[in-house]
């Protein structure tokens, strides 16, 4: 989600991915051409053997590159 002043907006639609066994997971998403903003990722994580779900949220910035010296 994107943080704007009347508040979050949803720019992108949800990663589902199944049948894991390994304990960690990558995900990656390509920044370039997103507009200067702050983000919001919320991620939910459910473990189908014990049942339980647990779940989280975090936040990053994007700003253009700007040129380095003069």
């Amino acid at each position: 989600m994107m943080e704007a002043g009347d508040g979050l907006h949803q720019v992108g639609r949800s990663a589902r991915v199944e049948h894991l066994k390994n304990e960690t997971l990558a995900y990656s998403l390509p920044l370039q051409g997103w507009p200067e903003a702050t983000y919001r990722v919320e991620i939910q994580v459910t473990d189908n053997l014990a049942g339980l779900t647990v779940a989280g949220e975090g936040s990053f910035v994007v700003r253009s590159a700007k040129p380095k010296g003069p």
